[in-house]
């Protein structure tokens, strides 16, 4: 179901959908998402914008951990929008 659900909702209205399934079709998307997360935190108090420099660290650190499946981008006429990060609970490997 969520996979027909995509299908329409892709190309409607300027309406982009971006699934990763390995880490090097995500890699060109990188700078865009966090330029997102600068957007979206930059007026709270505190918050200090990321600059490119700290981009490309913050991607090379992280990249390995994250698993591309979890990682969703929405883009508005070319226009990255939105993203979301998820992780499994990691609780039982703690364990």
């Amino acid at each position: 179901m969520y996979r027909r659900v995509l299908e329409r909702v892709n190309g409607r209205n300027g309406l982009e959908i971006l699934e990763f399934r390995t880490k090097r079709e995500m890699k060109p998307w990188i700078p865009d998402i966090l330029q997102v997360m600068n957007d979206t935190y930059g007026h709270i108090y505190g918050f200090v914008p990321l600059t490119e420099k700290e981009m490309g660290e913050l991607a090379s650190r992280f990249l390995p951990l994250l698993d591309p499946r979890f990682i969703k981008a929405i883009r508005i006429n070319a226009i990255m929008a939105s993203f979301v990060i998820a992780m499994p609970d990691i609780a039982d490997g703690l364990r």
